[in-house]
């Protein structure tokens, strides 16, 4: 599921948006309850279309681009065939919600992420620029690659390259 902190911080987002940009309040509160209504429908299947993951994860996108203005720069170019496949739910968010927990970003130094499929993966490259951080990390990263053992023998990868952090999931 989402981290806690993501409802908090988006109720407190929509608080202030109702009053300074109230028909921007209302996509946010759009996006907001097409994110809980997934997860709602999620909870009980072990895979959805890539389409279906892509859209949840583009609301969550949404959000976190209000939150977080130009700080964050997102591109995606996924084939269409990929769309068709599947991925475990919620895998593809907590890819991206990895990039935007881990990485230093300022509007200087944005925070970029590329969404892409390539040879049957979906892969989500970011800049290499980690925040140290107290908390422990990977945790969500692990708890993808357990789901995926239940569901293929082809691995999950996550590494730095060239500067760059690149997360790789199996298309199914």
């Amino acid at each position: 599921g989402l981290n806690p902190h993501f409802l908090f911080n988006s109720l407190s987002s929509l608080r202030i948006l109702v009053t300074k940009q109230p028909d921007e309040a209302k996509l946010f509160a759009t996006s907001l309850s097409n994110i809980y209504r997934y997860l709602l429908n999620q909870q009980n299947v072990d895979t959805v279309f890539l389409k279906d993951e892509l859209k949840f994860t583009n609301d969550y996108i949404y959000l976190q681009k209000m939150r977080f203005g130009e700080r964050i720069i997102v591109d995606i170019d996924i084939d269409d065939n990929a769309l068709e496949q599947k991925v475990p739910p919620i895998s593809l968010q907590i890819l991206v919600e990895n990039c935007i927990k881990h990485t230093k970003m300022t509007p200087a130094s944005p925070l970029n992420i590329k969404i892409n499929t390539d040879n049957n993966f979906i892969i989500v490259t970011n800049n290499y620029n980690p925040i140290e951080l107290n908390q422990p990390s990977g945790i969500g990263l692990d708890n993808l690659t357990k789901r995926y053992s239940y569901l293929t023998s082809k691995a999950c990868s996550f590494e730095v390259q060239n500067n760059e952090f690149v997360s790789k999931i199996p298309l199914l």
